[in-house]
């Protein structure tokens, strides 16, 4: 049973402005991509998630055993993109079966993972996987739509999780405060 998820929001995204496009993992314009900063941001959670002297950033993180991301639909792919370098660096295969709004069994299949998960998931979900594994807990009503530079860190122990909140500070101009303060614990439910 894992006892390490680590959630994260994909990578950035077209603008609805027109100013900035979707890329395919080739840099053919692709509506369901991600942008270059989004691309760049993907390239650099490869060193952030494995780190070449195995020092994490910060003692919640891990390198992920198992990576699962949102499955790509008709309007976007960018939570499978995102995670693709860092499974081809790990030689990892990318669990996408679940869309986004299945959370139930996404984390039962995640509580039979044996080690760290990694989650790249949408915004609009992402409170509902932080309400199921630590219900009492109050984050935010809805992930920050402009927010692509954080995680979400869950550990359990003895039963119970705790979440903190990691910001990445991997590109120029990403946040160094956390979105949310550390946040509670709770029963484990998955």
């Amino acid at each position: 049973m894992t006892r390490k998820i680590m959630l994260i929001r994909h990578g950035e995204k077209p603008d609805h402005y027109g100013r900035e496009h979707g890329l395919d993992e080739h840099g053919i314009e692709d509506s369901r991509g991600l942008t270059v900063r989004g691309w760049q941001r993907a390239g650099a959670l490869v060193r952030y998630f494995a780190p070449l002297q195995g020092c994490f950033r910060h003692p919640e993180l891990d390198k992920p055993s198992a990576i699962f991301a949102v499955k790509p639909n008709t309007s976007s792919q960018r939570p499978l993109l995102t995670a693709q370098p860092l499974a081809r660096e790990l030689g990892l295969s990318i669990d996408a079966r679940f869309a986004s709004e299945e959370i139930t069994p996404l984390l039962t299949a995640v509580a039979l993972v044996d080690g760290p998960v990694l989650l790249s998931w949408r915004h609009s979900n992402m409170v509902d996987i932080a309400r199921q594994l630590c219900p009492e807990q109050k984050p935010a009503r809805e992930w920050n739509v402009d927010c692509f530079d954080q995680i979400w860190a869950f550990t359990e122990d003895a039963g119970r999780w705790t979440m903190v909140c990691i910001p990445q500070q991997l590109l120029p101009g990403d946040s160094s405060i956390a979105q949310q303060p550390t946040i509670g614990t709770s029963e484990i439910l998955i």
